[in-house]
């Protein structure tokens, strides 16, 4: 829990601000109604719009914190596979990034492996390890002798490059190597088709 926190403190500490800045208008509000200034039915409703407003902020807050927790909780158990564990000790980094400015932070693993950029995401419950690679000459012919290699559902394509696939189902029968066997085989099959690393310029 304090993972999370801790990752994603500037985002909460944003939202917490935007929270007191909604309050102090709900305030202002309030203490201007105590004058005579405005009618009363006008400040009846600035006052229940304002509190309307507040309540459905913090609302949203609470909701939107809590469906980042558990979607962190959750991607960091699918990470701690032994599998997905060990490909931390040939040189992959833990990092957290997220997928837009409205959502939190999540962990994931990323790698130059064997001069590939490499990185694992967890989509769902659905992990996907993926290699980037100039696509340019990488025909069908080869996606189908991968789909023959890994499996039909194991492999997909990718923005730059494919994808090794893990299901829940099949995260579960993982043995510790299997996830580095598969992405040595896969980059072998990358070398032997001369399919050259995507470098970002």
């Amino acid at each position: 829990m304090n993972e999370f926190f801790e990752v994603n403190k500037n985002k909460l500490r944003i939202q917490f601000l935007l929270l007191l800045g909604f309050l102090a208008v709900f305030m202002t509000v309030k203490m201007v109604s105590e004058f005579d200034q405005f009618s009363k039915i006008s400040l009846e409703i600035l006052i229940r719009v304002s509190a309307a407003f507040l309540v459905a902020f913090t609302w949203l807050m609470v909701f939107f914190t809590g469906i980042g927790y558990f979607r962190f909780r959750r991607t960091k158990k699918i990470l701690e596979n032994p599998a997905f564990e060990m490909l931390l000790t040939v040189g992959f980094k833990k990092i957290y990034a997220t997928t837009g400015k409205w959502f939190h932070k999540e962990p994931s693993l990323k790698a130059i492996f064997r001069n590939y950029p490499v990185k694992l995401e967890i989509e769902g419950w659905t992990a996907r390890l993926i290699i980037d690679f100039n696509i340019d000459n990488f025909t069908k012919a080869q996606m189908a002798t991968l789909k023959e290699i890994f499996g039909n559902r194991n492999i997909q394509y990718d923005w730059l490059g494919v994808a090794l696939v893990y299901v829940p189902s099949r995260c579960k029968k993982l043995f510790p190597n299997d996830v580095l066997n598969e992405l040595n085989q896969l980059i072998n099959f990358l070398e032997t088709e001369k399919l050259i690393p995507w470098v970002e310029e």
